[in-house]
């Protein structure tokens, strides 16, 4: 289906949190909640079975120092794989012909409501997002978990107020940590592939412009941006 107002299209989100919103319902995969989600419940319920009595329990402490390293390892995994993230989305765009990219604009992607540029964009956009809020809350985890903080302080009193609460809230932190962890990794993943399939898109499409396959529908695309 050719997209008349693919233009427009384009500008549609006019903030961060509405192009991870829509970015979310066109691209995210299922899969990865899953095996994050597994990975949450493997990771608390040895730590809440030990808690109740069946083996010895892990300290608070230790909870804490888990934490702590996995915020630590979250930073640098970030942080360089962003660099990765922006030199994929810059080689696309530098391989890719303009008049392959406003073909790929004009185009709805599966007949649905996003063109095929736009459901590329949002593939690359998602996952930038998902790291760069990542890399903040591993920042900030780092930086109020250092010892010797005013959160390290306060932790320690409410540990000593209430110790099973403060262990649970512990507990949950680690585990929800690791399971953002191996999302995150997940991701990168499907960075990987969708990058692999929009440089075979743009090779194969620019192709087929050239031998004059695609020449109807250049046409129509033309059509509508004079309209």
């Amino acid at each position: 289906m050719i997209r008349r107002s693919w233009q427009q299209d384009l500008f549609a989100e006019k903030s961060f949190g509405t192009l991870y919103r829509t970015a979310r319902k066109h691209v995210a995969v299922a899969g990865n909640n899953r095996i994050a989600i597994y990975v949450f419940l493997a990771a608390l319920l040895p730590l809440l079975a030990g808690f109740s009595g069946l083996w010895n329990p892990v300290s608070v402490s230790a909870l804490i120092a888990g934490i702590r390293s996995v915020a630590t390892l979250g930073v640098g995994f970030a942080t360089s794989i962003l660099g990765f993230l922006v030199s994929g989305f810059a080689l696309f765009f530098a391989i890719t012909r303009s008049d392959v990219l406003v073909l790929l604009a004009g185009v709805s992607h599966d007949e649905g409501d996003i063109s095929r540029l736009q459901f590329i964009l949002y593939s690359f956009m998602y996952v930038f997002l998902q790291y760069i809020v990542f890399l903040g809350a591993t920042l900030g985890i780092s930086a109020t978990l250092m010892q010797g903080s005013l959160l390290v302080s306060t932790a320690i009193y409410w540990r000593d107020a209430c110790p099973n609460a403060f262990w649970i809230l512990a507990a949950i932190g680690f585990s929800g940590l690791a399971a953002w962890l191996t999302f995150i990794l997940l991701q990168l993943k499907s960075f990987i592939w969708n990058l692999f399939q929009t440089v075979l898109v743009a090779i194969t499409v620019g192709a087929d412009m050239d031998s004059g396959r695609l020449k109807k529908v250049i046409d129509e695309i033309k059509r509508g941006e004079s309209e």
